[in-house]
């Protein structure tokens, strides 16, 4: 895609004054590379509020939108505020195919626009003859499927490897404010019962060659003591961010 077309996520930082990140852009490209190859593992970008981490992800994902076509960006995050399980799988789920389609069908627009409906993600991918997307949302939709959420959510974790080893592809998860998992999700729609803590629950998916995870998070000691030890402990390598005049 040229430069001078849309881009899907439009970048708070100017590309023009888009300035002393590079060093870290330039690891990350590299680390792309290995990506693609399927020969990476997870990473960690670990930094406090307004040290330019955002920036850095947006620019890397517009990057890979424009420069790759082996490999699907998706970034997704987690918000500061109280959320039933399953809402978050399925916001989770539906980013993912949304972001994925944009990426297959090169429309830009899509990625982030406000969320589009199953019914219309379904029709786009016939028509395009995405049948994993069709499955995908087949299977998010069944009732029956929701009997059991934590199989539902093991398979939104799952389908961003899922679909990376049934396309050829590679995937970058971009995973911000990753360790919120643990503070803001509950098991009841009614916000009472708050979920155990979920960021262990992603130490298979972790480990995915296919579709390793670039996590981030400005809570450095929740998300380095917490939420990247038990059962991720060892899984993800951690890049530190130095302080810079950046918002993030």
């Amino acid at each position: 895609m040229p430069p001078t077309e849309p881009t899907p996520i439009q970048e708070r930082v100017d590309p023009e004054i888009f300035t002393d990140r590079e060093r870290e852009l330039d690891f990350l490209m590299e680390w792309l590379s290995g990506v693609a190859q399927k020969w990476e593992k997870s990473i960690a970008l670990v930094s406090p509020r307004r040290y330019g981490k955002t920036a850095i992800l947006e620019r890397f994902y517009n990057r890979i939108y424009r420069e790759r076509d082996d490999v699907v960006p998706f970034y997704y995050e987690l918000k500061d505020q109280k959320r039933w399980l399953n809402e978050f799988i399925v916001d989770y789920s539906l980013s993912f195919v949304q972001q994925f389609l944009a990426f297959r069908l090169r429309a830009p627009a899509l990625a982030f626009k406000e969320r589009v409906e199953i019914g219309e993600l379904y029709r786009l991918a016939e028509e395009a003859g995405e049948e994993l997307v069709q499955r995908s949302l087949d299977y998010l939709s069944s009732d029956e499927n929701w009997r059991y959420p934590g199989l539902v959510l093991d398979a939104a974790q799952r389908l961003p490897h899922s679909y990376a080893t049934r396309t050829g592809l590679s995937v970058v998860v971009m995973f911000d404010e990753f360790q919120r998992l643990d503070e803001v999700l509950y098991y009841d729609e009614e916000l009472t019962r708050q979920c155990h803590p979920l960021t262990g629950s992603f130490s298979s998916v972790v480990e995915s060659r296919f579709a390793p995870l670039l996590i981030a998070g400005s809570q450095v000691t929740l998300l380095t003591r917490r939420a990247l030890g038990g059962a991720m402990a060892g899984r993800v390598g951690t890049v530190y961010l130095d302080l810079m005049p950046l918002e993030a």
